[in-house]
């Protein structure tokens, strides 16, 4: 089960992985990047507008105005700082939904995904 701060890249097929940096453990590198979401990459930046719950079992949901969700026996929220790691050419590669990344994002994403700070993402 992943904790707060874990990296986690959610495979467009419903599973997940927590992973990390093989760098000084603290940036991927743009060819990990490319492994992760399977081609060129661009990052998505989870804003304090895409305040999002994650939960226990892959459980996400959106956060109301103070902070709660319904599920609140969480792993912590995801906010300012963290972002997705996305495929640049997900649509027109035709890749299949990815049903976790889309409920954080709050709109369809494709393909495989990570979950990262930001500051993990750029290097």
């Amino acid at each position: 089960m992943p904790n707060k701060n874990d990296y986690i890249w959610y495979k467009a097929h419903g599973s997940e992985q927590v992973v990390e940096p093989q760098r000084k453990k603290t940036k991927f590198t743009a060819e990990e990047l490319r492994k992760f979401v399977g081609g060129y990459w661009e990052i998505l930046p989870l804003g304090s507008k895409h305040k999002r719950f994650v939960g226990t079992g892959g459980h996400c949901g959106p956060v109301d105005e103070h902070g709660y969700c319904s599920a609140w026996v969480s792993v912590g929220l995801v906010r300012d700082g963290w972002c997705l790691v996305v495929n640049e050419n997900e649509l027109n590669e035709k890749l299949p939904t990815n049903e976790k990344a889309s409920e954080l994002w709050g709109s369809r994403i494709v393909g495989n995904v990570l979950l990262c700070l930001l500051s993990a993402a750029r290097d």
